[in-house]
């Protein structure tokens, strides 16, 4: 039976042992993000949530606020790093995983949750290239086709492209 929680720094074994089986040649970079995600005050608006299978801790996504560069009303996050357990994948819990996660972040009014990952992948999801160019990443992305938005509220997009920063723990050009 598989249920999704909210996880914490006491969660790391096991989400550690997730990374590493989703992301093996960079499992280590991913881990760091992971437990510095964990590592940030809840005041900072970061959230990470796991999913449990029987148990054990088998998916986990990262969601973290960035600040825009301007002074406008659009609240956006974003969603990094995201796995599950490659024994689950295919059945639907990522799923699962990230739409209890897009849910939380709409009951907390955020507008937009941005991701730098496999477009096939992530348009399940309700991602689009087709907008993420106005989002300016904090450092310049190996693979721009990656790059995409998910509205999450009826707010409309910035005009023109906007700058922002993102917390600390992704603030490393190895993540873009």
């Amino acid at each position: 039976m598989a249920q999704i929680q909210q996880v914490d720094f006491s969660d790391m074994d096991g989400i550690a042992d997730v990374l590493r089986h989703a992301f093996s040649d960079e499992a280590s970079e991913i881990i760091r993000l992971a437990s510095g995600l964990l590592s940030m005050s809840s005041n900072s608006g970061t959230e990470c949530w796991g999913l449990l299978y029987d148990g054990v801790l088998r998916g986990f996504v990262g969601l973290s606020p960035a600040e825009l560069a301007q002074d406008i009303d659009l609240r956006i996050c974003l969603l990094a790093p995201f796995a599950v357990h490659p024994t689950l994948q295919g059945r639907g819990y990522g799923r699962q995983l990230v739409e209890r996660a897009i849910a939380s972040l709409q009951s907390q009014g955020v507008d937009a949750l941005l991701v730098y990952g496999d477009p096939i992948l992530y348009q399940r999801f309700g991602f689009e290239t087709a907008g993420a160019e106005l989002f300016v990443p904090p450092y310049p992305l190996e693979m721009s086709f990656g790059w995409q938005v998910n509205m999450l509220s009826d707010k409309a997009l910035p005009e023109n492209p906007i700058a922002f920063r993102c917390v600390t723990a992704l603030d490393d050009p190895c993540y873009w």
